[in-house]
């Protein structure tokens, strides 16, 4: 199953794609009937 995901992944050509990916196959792996990613920065980080 992992490397089914990862060969998805692999193939996304942006990084919405591949977050768009690993979400689904998130929610798929483990039933869930929703999945949500959130991103964020800390305040006052540098993004790193």
């Amino acid at each position: 199953m992992l490397n089914a995901i990862s060969q998805k992944i692999q193939s996304a050509t942006t990084v919405e794609a591949v977050l768009q990916i690993a979400v689904r196959e998130l929610g798929h792996a483990t039933g869930a009937p929703l999945t949500i990613a959130q991103l964020g920065v800390k305040p006052g980080g540098n993004g790193r």
